[in-house]
C-alpha cells in the first residue's frame, strides 16, 4: 500500500484558548468578536414535519456535516423520551418513508448567538432504546439533496444542446421535492402541454447558479441578506447562463446527442454527470452540487477567491506551541490515485456512411495532460488513460484530462484537524472555505481548501459537554480545474 500518515500525539497548547476567539488568526479573519456571557455550549433546533410541539430547541447530543464533495450531507441527533411522547415520529418514519426536517443552529460567539438555518432535509431513520439510564430516540437522515437519489422517470428523452444544467434538473425533478411556485417547465400529456410546478412546502426551494450556504453558515449574511441573494441569482442566471458545453461543439459528423433515462439511474447519477461539462467563459470547468440550508439545489464553482477566514496552529517547536489551537491533527499522502500523464479518449457517432473503416480507433478523440511529461520529476511514469464518450473534440478531451490529473493530486493529500467550538474568531467554521495551516507537526505550513465540517456535540455527564469541529482540509484550487 503506497500509504503514508502523519499523526501527533497531543500538543501543547493555549490554555486560555476558548472556541470563539483566536488573536493568530490571519487579519482577513478579524471582526468584532461575538460577546458569550456564562453559557458558552452550541445548540441546534429541530422542526420537524407533525410535530405537536412545533420546534424543539436547546439540543445537546448531535452531530452536522457539510461537504461540498457529497450531494447530500448527513445529520444525528438524540432526544430524551422519558415521558413516550414520540410515538407520532416513529409512526412518520414508519409510514411516510421520508419525514421532513429543518434543523437550526446556534453558536453563542457567532453573531451574538443568533439562531441560523443549518440545514432542510429528510429522516431516514430512527434508534429507539430504554434502559436504566432512560429512554433515547435517536433521530438521522441527510439534507434535501437525498431526495435525488430517487430513479429518474425511465424513458425521458431531450437534447442537450443549448440546455443548462438548471433547465436540465427541472426536466428531473420531481414535483413533490420542490417548494410551490418554483416552476419546472413543461409537460406533454396525452398532446397537452402543460406547465409543472411544485407542490411539496417542505421540498427545494430553488435550483440555483450561486453558492450561499458558506456565508449563512458561517454566520455573516442573515435569511433575509440571503433570500435577496437569491433573487439576485436567480435575476443574473436568467441572463447569463452557464449552458453544457456537452453539444456546443459538436463534431460536423457527429449526431446531436440526446439523454435517454435508463432503468436504474437516479436524478443525481444524471445531474452529477453533466455538472462536469459546465463552464462559463475561460473559467474552470467542472462544477459542484449541493444544498444551501435554506434547501435550495446548488450549482457552483469552488471560491478560490476568499482570503483564508480560519487559521491552524498546530506545532512542536517550543517558539510556537503557544499559540496552538487545534486539539489533534492528522496528514494522510496516498498516491496510489495518481498519475504522471493523464489520457482521456472519447469516441463520436458518425453516418453509416463513414461505419466501414478497418481502424476500430478511427474518429476517436484525444486529450492528455501533462503536454510534456519528464523523468526528472519521478522515478516511475505512471500512465493514466480514461474513456469519456461526451467529449467532442481533443480541446475538451484534454480539459477533462487536465481535471482528472489535478483531482488525482487533490484526492492525494488530506489534512484533519478537531477543532475545539464550532466557530473561531466569531465566524462558523463551514466548508468552501480556506484556512492558513501553520504546522510543523504535520509538515505543512500552506493555505488549504476546507472541503468539509463535521460539527459534533456530546454530553459526556460528570465530564461536561463537549463541543468540537472536524476539519477536512485539502489542497488549494485544485477541486475545479
Amino acid at each position: 500500500m503506497a500509504n503514508s500518515a502523519n499523526s501527533t500525539g497531543v500538543l501543547g497548547r493555549r490554555p486560555d484558548i476558548l472556541p470563539g476567539g483566536d488573536p493568530f488568526a490571519p487579519s482577513s479573519a478579524a471582526q468584532t468578536q461575538s460577546l458569550a456571557d456564562g453559557d458558552i455550549t452550541p445548540r441546534i433546533t429541530v422542526q420537524i414535519a407533525g410535530d405537536p410541539k412545533g420546534k424543539r430547541p436547546d439540543i445537546k447530543n448531535f452531530s452536522l456535516r457539510a461537504d461540498v464533495q457529497q450531494l447530500y450531507d448527513p445529520f444525528r441527533f438524540v432526544l430524551v423520551d422519558d415521558d413516550g411522547q414520540l410515538q407520532w415520529l416513529v409512526d412518520a418514519v414508519t409510514s411516510k418513508i421520508l419525514v421532513p426536517i429543518k434543523i437550526f443552529h446556534k453558536d453563542p460567539f457567532v453573531n451574538n448567538g443568533v439562531e441560523r438555518p443549518w440545514m432542510q432535509g429528510v429522516i431516514t431513520h430512527v434508534d429507539v432504546a430504554s434502559g436504566f439510564s432512560g429512554s433515547l430516540v435517536t433521530v438521522s437522515g441527510y439534507d434535501l439533496g437525498f431526495l435525488l437519489t430517487g430513479s429518474a422517470p425511465v424513458g425521458l428523452e431531450y437534447d442537450l444542446k443549448d440546455l443548462s444544467w438548471q433547465r436540465m434538473a427541472g426536466l428531473l425533478i420531481d414535483p413533490s421535492w420542490v417548494q410551490p411556485n418554483v416552476y419546472l417547465g413543461q409537460e406533454v400529456l396525452n398532446g397537452k402541454t402543460t406547465e409543472v410546478f411544485g407542490n411539496n412546502a417542505w421540498g427545494i426551494r430553488s435550483i440555483l447558479g450561486v453558492e450561499l450556504g458558506r456565508q449563512i453558515r458561517q454566520g455573516k449574511v442573515s435569511p433575509e441578506v440571503a433570500a435577496r441573494s437569491l433573487q439576485l441569482g436567480q435575476a443574473q442566471r436568467a441572463q447569463t447562463r452557464g449552458e453544457i458545453l456537452a453539444a456546443n461543439q459538436v463534431n460536423f459528423f457527429a449526431y446531436t446527442p440526446k439523454v435517454l433515462v435508463q432503468p436504474g439511474q437516479t436524478v443525481a447519477d444524471i445531474l452529477l454527470s453533466y455538472a462536469k461539462f459546465a463552464q462559463e467563459g475561460n473559467g474552470p470547468i467542472g462544477r459542484l452540487v449541493n444544498m444551501s440550508p435554506m434547501g435550495d439545489l446548488e450549482f457552483f464553482s469552488p471560491d478560490y477567491k476568499t482570503p483564508p477566514q480560519y487559521v491552524a496552529n498546530y506545532n512542536r517547536d517550543p517558539k510556537f506551541s503557544d499559540r496552538n489551537n487545534m486539539e489533534d491533527g492528522q496528514r494522510s499522502i496516498d498516491s496510489e490515485g495518481r498519475a504522471t500523464d493523464v489520457y482521456c479518449y472519447g469516441s463520436i457517432l458518425y453516418g453509416l456512411d463513414f461505419y466501414a473503416v478497418d481502424n476500430p480507433f478511427w474518429g476517436m478523440t484525444e486529450g492528455h495532460f501533462p503536454q510534456s511529461v519528464s523523468g526528472k520529476d519521478f522515478y516511475f511514469r505512471r500512465r493514466q488513460t480514461f474513456s469519456d464518450n461526451e467529449r467532442y473534440n481533443d480541446e475538451k478531451a484534454a480539459l477533462r484530462a487536465r481535471w482528472r490529473y489535478k483531482q488525482g493530486i487533490f484526492n492525494s493529500d488530506t489534512i484533519t484537524f478537531t477543532a475545539s467550538g464550532h466557530s473561531q474568531n466569531g465566524i462558523g467554521f463551514a466548508p468552501d472555505s480556506r484556512i492558513d495551516v501553520r504546522s510543523d507537526a504535520l509538515y505543512c505550513n500552506e493555505i488549504r481548501y476546507v472541503s468539509a465540517v463535521e460539527y459534533r456535540q456530546e454530553d459526556r455527564g460528570d465530564d461536561g459537554i463537549a463541543s468540537y469541529t472536524v476539519l477536512t482540509c485539502k489542497k488549494d484550487k485544485l477541486l475545479a480545474a
